[in-house]
């Protein structure tokens, strides 16, 4: 019997799991990046190397590596969240990946309409707030797991 830590406990909570355990924040204990950084885990690297919004138009550029024998489904494994509930992509742009291919890396770019929660003045301190309500989630091999999350605020 092996121990497990936290973190290969809290990396391997999915969705029912996760809103039993803390229903106000359905992604709570998994691990969490910013901005900038860099998630490696089980043969998967992701970096959210851009946060973009323009008016209510959020852009988010992503570097993304896959060292295993399978491709990944970026529709599935790449979404955003305002607090426990899903927001879809805008489409796709012309050209764009679907898909992450077996020992293969792509840059991606999701973009996404947030005007459900931006007033229409779409002020900077008012998006820089909206933001931090946001998380984008990344789950290779689906929700059973690993998943890791970014944040989109950017710390002070």
């Amino acid at each position: 019997f092996k121990q497990k830590t936290a973190y290969e406990i809290g990396v391997r909570l999915v969705g029912s799991e996760m809103c039993i355990r803390d229903r106000s924040n359905a992604f709570f204990g998994l691990p969490t990046f910013g901005a900038g950084e860099t998630a490696e885990f089980d043969g998967f690297g992701i970096t959210l190397t851009g946060v973009e919004l323009d008016g209510t138009e959020l852009r988010l550029t992503l570097d993304l590596e896959n060292e295993t024998d399978y491709a990944v489904d970026l529709a599935w494994a790449v979404q955003l969240h305002h607090g426990a509930d899903y927001v879809p992509p805008l489409e796709q742009a012309t050209g764009e990946a679907a898909a992450l291919p077996p020992a293969g890396a792509v840059s991606a770019v999701r973009r996404y309409d947030l005007s459900q929660t931006i007033a229409a003045d779409g002020t900077t301190s008012q998006a820089e707030d909206v933001l931090a309500d946001y998380l984008l989630l990344y789950a290779p091999r689906g929700w059973s797991g690993p998943v890791v999350v970014f944040r989109l605020d950017t710390p002070n």
